[in-house]
């Protein structure tokens, strides 16, 4: 029972892993809270040009870039290529409008911008649009005056044109949300498909539930257990766990089924901060 427990929860584990990190879940509807909007349009809006930001889950995105052109005489400029790739935390001009006569008014062009990948292991989450940005001073009867727009959808279209630039923000999360060890505990009726609190936790003596309800008493074991419980939980419902965070689990993992030990307050300690949302690239604690 207790092998055939054990090797059920990590094909469970590993399932679960994949499914997270699976490209298919790219464009799929964020089931999170969207990341805090502060400070997000980083970049300056320049005249004649358009910002492509990414913020918020760590790694690289692409997207492909296209205009419909306003009819003048302008020259426009693309980045090399249909495609460009945006790393997480830095903005890309993706595209310029330069005048080939003066003009008192310039007719804007619309830009396309269609996110086509994010990082694995996050999911597409919302947009934030500085639009036709006027550089001061504004005369909002006249035009607009660049209001940020939240946006839900991964194809964003932006207008611009030789005097007036504009910022696009794209923000990737991490898939799911994490819930604590003590939602778990208090909370069996929830545990995802295929977890059974009855099972023997390892060669513990003692259960799934077991463990979570024990005493930890300063016990380095009981501690990691529970941390380790939780995240199993976690992953299993669909949350992400990123690269170090899995190391320490499967360094809990061999210790669990009979191996040498280690820092088992360190992997705690890394499995508590996934848990409640505080990994780096993990997924933020269920509201």
């Amino acid at each position: 029972m207790l092998m055939r427990s054990h090797h059920r929860w990590l094909a469970s584990l590993a399932l679960a892993t994949a499914a997270a990190c699976s490209t298919d879940s790219v464009l799929s509807p964020s089931r999170l809270t969207a990341p805090a909007d502060a400070a997000a349009n980083v970049a300056t809006s320049t005249p004649g040009t358009m910002q492509l930001c990414v913020r918020g889950f760590a790694g690289m995105s692409t997207f492909s870039v296209g205009y419909t052109p306003d009819g003048s005489s302008d020259v426009y400029a693309l980045p090399l290529g249909a495609n460009v790739a945006v790393l997480a935390g830095t903005c890309a001009t993706v595209f310029t409008a330069t005048l080939t006569e003066p003009l008192n008014y310039d007719p804007p062009a619309t830009v396309h911008l269609v996110q086509l990948t994010n990082p694995v292991g996050s999911v597409f989450d919302h947009t934030l649009t500085t639009q036709y940005t006027v550089q001061a001073p504004c005369n909002p009867e006249a035009e607009p005056c660049g209001d940020d727009v939240k946006g839900t959808s991964t194809s964003t279209d932006v207008k611009m044109n030789a005097y007036h630039g504009s910022v696009v923000t794209y923000f990737n999360a991490a898939l799911g949300c994490a819930y604590s060890h003590g939602y778990w505990k208090g909370h069996t009726e929830s545990w995802p498909a295929g977890s059974d609190p009855t099972d023997p936790f390892f060669s513990s003596g003692t259960t799934w539930l077991g463990i979570m309800q024990a005493p930890p008493k300063g016990d380095p074991y009981v501690i990691l257990a529970q941390q380790y419980v939780a995240a199993a939980l976690n992953v299993a419902n669909g949350a992400y766990m990123p690269p170090l965070v899995k190391t320490a689990f499967d360094a809990a993992t061999a210790y669990f089924g009979g191996g040498a030990g280690g820092n088992l307050t360190g992997w705690a300690s890394t499995l508590d901060g996934y848990n409640t949302g505080l990994a780096l690239s993990g997924p933020p604690h269920c509201e």
